[in-house]
């Protein structure tokens, strides 16, 4: 197995028109868990998120996308994806695309939600408000 350590990635909601331009609006650590075959393949990803914090008030959804690999690849009746605690669940790709695609969340702001009024009810995004934990998304592909 090849493991990668945790990066950041930083979305702002307005881009690439001019705006806030704060990169909070979503805030995601990330690391990727490769399984290797014999011949140096990957063979299953193990692809960690951690949403730790939402700055925006749209509803936004979260996706991978695999440029240049051909969905073809990837065994679908295999493939999961676990939120939080709950259960692993099919992890379906996108339909109508040629390159793989996968959609973890239609909408962050269900899992993010602070149960606070405004402003705090921005994950994580204002400082005076109580923090929330990291919501976890885990996705287990497996190719062909």
């Amino acid at each position: 197995m090849v493991y990668h350590r945790f990066g950041s990635l930083a979305f702002e909601d307005l881009w690439p028109k001019k705006g806030d331009f704060d990169m909070n609006d979503l805030v995601v650590a990330s690391r990727a868990v490769e399984t290797l075959n014999a011949r140096k393949e990957i063979v299953d990803l193990k692809l960690i998120y951690e949403i730790s914090a939402r700055g925006d008030g749209a509803d936004n959804g979260f996706a991978v996308h695999f440029p240049g690999m051909s969905s073809d690849v990837v065994d679908t009746s295999r493939t999961t994806l676990t939120v939080g605690d709950k259960a692993p669940v099919a992890l379906a790709l996108e339909s109508g695309q040629s390159d793989a695609v996968f959609i973890l969340s239609t909408s962050v702001s269900p899992l993010t939600a602070t149960g606070q009024a405004f402003p705090c009810s921005m994950m994580n995004s204002v400082a005076k408000c109580p923090r929330s934990p990291a919501v976890p998304l885990v996705a287990e592909i497996h190719f062909k």
